[in-house]
Formats: C-alpha cells, structure tokens, sequence
C-alpha cells in the first residue's frame, strides 16, 4: 500500500511507541517519515528519578518519529522535560460537532427513559478505573439536594467498587450505572452537567469537548490538559482533584442558578465549534503534513 500509493508519511495513534511494526517499516522503507500522536494521561511522576535509564531510552525512541502531535500544552510541556522540544507540534483535539450538539426531543427522550424529567442530571462517561474519580462524584452526592442525579457512563475495573460505595452511601436512588454505550451524545444532550473528576493528569479530556458541543457545563478537576479545555466561571469550573466538596459547592452553584447554567451552556457550544469542530483544526494537520 505504502509503494502504491505513494505514501510519505505515517501517522501513528493508539499506538505503544515501541511497536514492532513500526520498526519493521523503518527497515524496510527506511525513507518513510513516522509522526506519532501523543494523547496519554499521566501520573503526578510518569518517571521518578531512580527511572534516569527508562527515561533515556524513552527518549531515544522518541527520536525515531520525525513529530510529535501533542493534543495539548500540557503533553507538550511533559515531552519538553525531556528533551523533545524540537520534534513537538500541538494539534488539539476535534470533534464532530454536528453529531455533538443539543437536541431538546433528545434530551426529553431519554429523560423520560430514565425517570429524570424534574432531576438535576450529572452525567460521568468514563472507563470506569480509580483514576477517573468516580468516587470523588459519588462521595459529593450527599451534600446535594436529592434531585440531583449521577448518571454514570461506562464500565471498568472499579464499577463494582463505586456500586458498593454507593450502596454504603445510601444513594440508590441517586446513582445511575448504566454501562457502555454506543451514542454517549445522548446522554450528554439530557444532562444538565457533566463531571470529570480525574485523580491523574488527563492529555486532555475528549469527554468534556463533546460535553462543551452539546451544549452541557462541564465541572472538572483542575489537571493535566483540562484547563486548556473547560474555561473557568464560563463553560464550567475547575475544582482540586480528589476534593469532593469543591464539586459538590460548582454542582450547586449551577442548580441555584438556572439563567447561569443556561448561560454556560451556550457559551460552551460556542467554544467547543469555534475551537474544537473539524472545520477548524483539519487545516492544522494538513498544514502539518504539508510542511
């Protein structure tokens, strides 16, 4: 395919850098340019320093790409500290923001389905692992009103442990798990909030650009690439990791007061197509090959 069509470039993503594959092409066409996205979360110390020799290598197979798309300052920043900067080009996320994007008979639809017509919905769609601070949302539930709902999105390792915590915590009747899905949109275009309360340094967050295109405020811990997404006080806000009660208070400063939330909400889609639809961010990638 490569020798038929042409090809002058690989664009690597979802790929483990050191994929054999790649070292493969590299011998047999060694004029083949490689870049390679990188979209992973981080821990607090992703390299402690008794790691100097992972750190080393790591780099040096780092080197074999000729670019590294960063899909925010934040990974960008992360690759700096290790002697990467001048193979680094930020390209951030996009979406598809007519497939993400309210839709009132939606969110009324599914509204109805799940019994939610007069309750505050608070949406998490997450690979459901410690990380992704599932047990933060759970443990804020009880300083707020009981219509407020968590509707939880996904499935994972830590779903029978937040199901338990749920149980302790008496929130049966305000705790929702319902699984993968396959049109997450839904659920984001009848929420009313969506929460990311990530532990470790999310790359970004996809979920909270779609959330932001559906028009929903999306309440997030203050990590990683978040930042660059949810603009604080205006398309949501930003609360410490692991700090329940911070959610708890952003949570109810948007119940108290709807014209706010309405008022986030467009802001939100505004944001999320001005910065993040394929209209804008495709000519950065063409540009990149290009160049």
């Amino acid at each position: 395919m490569i020798d038929e069509h042409a090809i002058e470039i690989v664009h690597w993503s979802f790929y483990h850098p050191l994929n054999a594959y790649v070292w493969a092409l590299t011998v047999a066409r060694p004029l083949l340019t490689h870049y390679l996205t990188d979209h992973r979360s981080r821990y607090g110390d992703p390299l402690p320093r008794r790691s100097l020799v992972r750190r080393a290598l790591k780099r040096a197979f780092l080197r074999r790409y000729r670019r590294i798309v960063c899909v925010s300052e934040f990974i960008a920043d992360s690759l700096r500290s290790e002697g990467l900067a001048e193979r680094l080009t930020i390209c951030a996320h996009f979406i598809n923001t007519d497939r993400f994007r309210p839709d009132p008979a939606v969110r009324e639809q599914v509204r109805g389905q799940l019994l939610a017509e007069s309750q505050f919905g608070l949406l998490l769609v997450a690979h459901l692992i410690p990380e992704k601070g599932g047990e933060v949302l759970l443990r804020a539930l009880p300083g707020l009103p009981p219509q407020v709902q968590a509707w939880i999105v996904g499935d994972g390792p830590d779903t029978s442990r937040l199901q338990r915590l749920a149980e302790e915590l008496g929130l049966a009747k305000q705790v929702r798990f319902l699984g993968n899905q396959s049109e997450v949109q839904r659920y984001m275009q009848a929420a009313d909030c969506l929460v990311c309360p990530s532990l470790w340094l999310e790359a970004a967050g996809l979920v909270n650009i779609e959330a932001l295109a559906c028009g929903v405020p999306v309440v997030a811990s203050r990590v990683g690439g978040i930042p660059e997404i949810v603009v604080h006080g205006r398309t949501g806000f930003l609360f410490e990791p692991g700090r329940a009660d911070e959610l708890a208070a952003a949570v109810r400063g948007l119940l108290e007061e709807p014209e706010k939330l309405a008022e986030m909400g467009r802001a939100a889609r505004g944001v999320a197509v001005e910065r993040h639809s394929a209209e804008r961010r495709i000519p950065e990638y063409l540009d990149l090959y290009r160049r």
